[in-house]
């Protein structure tokens, strides 16, 4: 993200067989973050119109993979809710 003086924030540093943009999927709307790649990278998308058609399809597939971006989204949650609370305690201590 960038910061109100333009410097660039880093959320999270993604590893081999992560994925971002699921927020979008969920709740259509305009992405949170701009990913950079450091490296070579291959993405595979997963479109708003493949999700729903992955639905109309292969429900029990399509339930998996909700599954995984919800835990994903968890996952992600709590260690923001972690990091929230250090600087919480940061800020208390100054």
């Amino acid at each position: 993200k960038r910061a109100d003086a333009g410097r660039v924030i880093r959320m999270a540093r993604l590893e081999p067989g992560d994925f971002f943009g699921e927020m979008t999927l969920i709740e259509m709307q305009n992405r949170s973050a701009t990913v950079v790649a450091e490296s070579p990278t291959v993405l595979y998308e997963l479109t708003a119109g493949k999700l729903y058609a992955c639905y109309k399809g292969d429900s029990h597939a399509y339930v998996l993979v909700m599954q995984n971006i919800n835990r994903e989204l968890c996952r992600r949650l709590r260690r923001a809710d972690n990091r929230i609370a250090e600087l919480e305690i940061l800020h208390a201590s100054e």
